[in-house]
């Protein structure tokens, strides 16, 4: 069996990616290129397991992504939302796929071989998380305007127009530690 048949067998046939591991293996040892499809099977692996929270997770992933355990049949496999902000981020990047939401729904089906209704979960709860993060950017704003000084307001004011709300949150940390650093700071 060549190895493009075994990494179409990748989750069906645990014993296709024990010898996909022997193939690649081999082009490490030989210092050869491994060939494009087969190096994005084996980095997309390493990205799922090391978006993992917990050794647990990260071991049982890397299992399954490597392609050395079955994929369990008849239940859909359930995502995180770190899987959703995976995809969020092939779809920003992607030259072909404009983002949207449904354009990431599409990613983590075709990824996680998941039901549109799970990936819309996925989705959803990825809102809530930026929500959140958005949230806790909006109090660091807040608590920094607070208490910097109305040069820094000015600067971050005109910042702000011409950034978009990460960037500015981003260059708000930047001054308050350069602040926090400079001699006679607090």
């Amino acid at each position: 069996m060549s190895w493009k048949q075994d990494l179409d067998q990748v989750g069906k046939d645990p014993a296709a990616g024990a010898r996909l591991l022997l193939v690649v293996a081999e082009y490490l040892r030989r210092g050869e290129v491994l060939p494009s499809v087969l190096a994005d099977h084996i980095a997309g692996a390493f990205e799922v397991v090391a978006a993992k929270a917990t050794e647990e997770e990260r071991v049982t992933m890397l299992g399954r992504e490597l392609g050395l355990r079955r994929e369990r049949s008849g239940r859909p496999t359930k995502g995180t939302v770190e899987d959703a902000r995976w995809a969020e981020v092939q779809v920003a990047f992607s030259d072909e796929t404009p983002w949207t939401k449904a354009n990431i729904e599409r990613e983590l089906i075709a990824r996680l071989k998941i039901s549109e209704r799970t990936a819309a979960k996925l989705v959803k709860a990825l809102d809530t998380w930026h929500d959140e993060r958005d949230a806790e950017h909006e109090q660091f704003i807040e608590s920094w305007c607070a208490v910097a000084s109305p040069e820094m307001l000015e600067v971050f004011e005109r910042v702000g127009d011409v950034l978009d709300h990460d960037e500015a949150v981003v260059m708000v940390k930047a001054f308050h530690m350069r602040e926090s650093a400079s001699p006679g700071s607090d």
